[in-house]
């Protein structure tokens, strides 16, 4: 259901095409959406709160293609990033399985070498959602970006490269932490096969599931020709496929020199639980939407209509009970009743 949205959009895409301004505000809804969420991502040490806000920005991703007119781009994401996703979601579970049902990453570490099959999984799931060269999310984010391109909406290229560049930042370091850090407990059971298969299966798709015919940015390998100005910048062209590539060189800097193990900085703490909380999302959905909405149902818990339905289940309950005793199975009551119906019957024939 997190995805039905997109959907929508793309399935109605003829009625938003006739609103440019009901379209720019989809693509830039999708870029806050994005950005917002890579940012929260880098700070959280549960793994599935982890990829829960990679979700959240990969969704703004498909978003921001919806606004800028790339219907099948959105929809090939949204493809891919079902193949990569849905294994790491998985690997991350099959991970739980293995450490006593531990989610905080900094209580892992030092992984690769005791869960092999699970650590090249979330490698490749890691690299696909990072947009790596040739994986499958590398193909649909290519296509994203080229769009973005064509259609000169610059600023929100730059937000979608600023959001590939956090993703893979924080996507190998939940790598890095978990299968190569400081080994901080050991697992005590082992992924069973009913795990593993499922895993391989999608780290086919997840790495291979994306691949398709040379365009845009992907000219640069086969040399096409004909394509817009953005394929035959080069400098962007470079820019955009070593991004991910930077950011993952730099999440592996930042793991060598322990920066992810240390204190957080008492000038950066504010910005960190700004970060750590959801940019707050979380407690404002919380005090405008839910207390509201709890203390108006415990005014509304006795009210007069909720007493007549309570009557009418009481009359019912007893009512109940009354026939239960009538109907006790006992032979001496079923003829006592039989002989007082008798009675009753002919007095009131009798009597009328």
């Amino acid at each position: 259901m997190v995805t039905a949205g997109v959907y929508l959009i793309a399935r109605c895409n003829s009625l938003f095409e006739l609103s440019p301004f009901a379209m720019h505000c989809v693509a830039v809804v999708g870029a806050i959406t994005l950005f917002l969420a890579a940012s929260a991502a880098m700070v959280q040490d549960d793994v599935k709160r982890i990829l829960a806000y990679s979700t959240i920005s990969q969704i703004g991703y498909m978003f921001l293609a919806l606004g800028a007119g790339a219907y099948s781009a959105a929809i090939f994401h949204l493809m891919t990033h079902a193949f990569f996703k849905a294994l790491l979601f998985l690997s991350a579970g099959a991970l739980i399985y293995c450490m006593h049902h531990e989610h905080n990453i900094f209580r892992m570490g030092g992984l690769f070498k005791r869960l092999p099959i699970i650590g090249i999984c979330f490698f490749i799931g890691c690299a696909a959602l990072a947009a790596l060269p040739l994986t499958s999310g590398f193909f649909s984010k290519e296509m994203i970006l080229d769009k973005l391109l064509e259609k000169d909406m610059t600023v929100l290229w730059g937000v979608a490269i600023a959001g590939a560049f956090l993703t893979a930042f924080y996507s190998f370091r939940l790598f890095f932490v978990v299968f190569f850090g400081e080994a901080k407990q050991s697992p005590d059971k082992e992924p069973v096969f009913v795990m593993t298969l499922p895993l391989l299966v999608l780290g086919l798709l997840a790495a291979f599931g994306g691949f398709r015919e040379p365009h845009g940015i992907m000219a640069l390998f086969s040399g096409v020709e004909g394509h817009h100005e953005a394929a035959s910048n080069m400098g962007i062209v470079v820019f955009t496929l070593a991004v991910p590539l930077m950011a993952v060189a730099f999440s592996f800097l930042q793991f060598k020199r322990g920066v992810f193990y240390r204190d957080v900085p008492t000038s950066m703490l504010l910005l960190h639980k700004l970060l750590y909380s959801g940019w707050g999302f979380d407690y404002v959905y919380a005090n405008l939407l839910i207390k509201p909405y709890m203390a108006i149902s415990r005014l509304l818990r006795n009210d007069a209509f909720d007493g007549v339905i309570s009557l009418i289940v009481v009359i019912s309950r007893n009512f109940n009970i009354l026939l239960n005793q009538l109907q006790n199975g006992q032979l001496r009551w079923y003829n006592a009743s039989f002989v007082i119906f008798c009675i009753v019957a002919l007095t009131w024939v009798a009597l009328s």
